[in-house]
């Protein structure tokens, strides 16, 4: 586990106003954890999905549904996700780096997009010497409308810069293929809903028609062996879940 430089806090806030009158300083409280994405394939490691999480008073890790609300109504939402592309990019650009051949994924909030958003990842990318093609920009499908001039001129400047861009959630919003084609993306991420309980007709139909877009699926919440057996029959190109592996540390890569 990576705790955040405590020199670097971000600022104090509450993440559960109604429970504790204690505030806790991000700059301390955010950790870094990885959770691998395997190809069907190879049955190798492609990347591993960069997650934040609070560690509270007593040591113990909490989700982000908890705290990324408030986050979010604090407008704390930009910082965390600034501090976690340095962190993730500073550790892969280290000259001792434990990621090996792996790309990251790092998920954007929502309210965080935008030109600006936009020009730090490619900045600091660059000053980090990363490999753009090894990374993945996740953002929900809920925030992808691409008739927003934000989201048009955030996807623009990452796009431009080599790096791939992903949906995530896909299938809890309302996204259209035209859509789809308008965002200029490479790679939908199935929303575990789709993906259980498992209808195996439409799931076929779906992968098929978003490989004719030339899109890589990922498919989440794979919990099982039989799971993993049916998203390969489909065409799935990646899968992630606690079959594949449970969020870790990010110290976990030089074990």
């Amino acid at each position: 586990m990576v705790n955040l430089d405590r020199r670097n806090s971000l600022g104090d806030f509450d993440p559960w106003k109604d429970r504790t009158s204690k505030k806790l300083t991000l700059g301390q409280a955010v950790a870094r954890f990885i959770k691998s994405r395997d190809h069907c394939v190879s049955k190798t490691v492609q990347h591993y999905e960069v997650l934040a999480r609070i560690i509270d008073e007593s040591g113990q890790l909490n989700p982000p549904g908890l705290w990324i609300p408030h986050a979010e109504e604090l407008g704390l939402m930009g910082a965390i996700d600034r501090r976690v592309v340095e962190m993730t990019f500073s550790s892969m650009g280290a000259a001792d780096s434990i990621w090996g051949s792996v790309g990251a994924a790092i998920n954007i909030s929502g309210n965080s997009i935008g030109r600006e958003m936009a020009e730090f990842i490619v900045a600091t990318g660059d000053k980090r010497g990363i490999d753009r093609r090894s990374l993945i920009i996740e953002i929900t499908e809920t925030a992808a409308n691409p008739e927003l001039e934000e989201i048009r001129c955030f996807m623009k400047i990452v796009k431009r810069a080599g790096y791939n861009i992903a949906i995530d959630d896909f299938g809890s919003g309302n996204t259209s293929l035209r859509r789809l084609r308008e965002l200029d993306i490479d790679i939908v991420k199935l929303d575990g809903s789709l993906v259980v309980p498992i209808d195996l007709a439409f799931l076929d139909s779906l992968i098929k028609l978003l490989h004719s877009l030339g899109l890589k699926v990922v498919a989440e919440f794979v919990e099982n062996a039989n799971l993993l057996r049916l998203l390969e029959g489909c065409g799935v190109d990646y899968v992630q879940g606690f079959y594949v592996g449970r969020p870790e540390p990010l110290t976990a890569l030089a074990a």
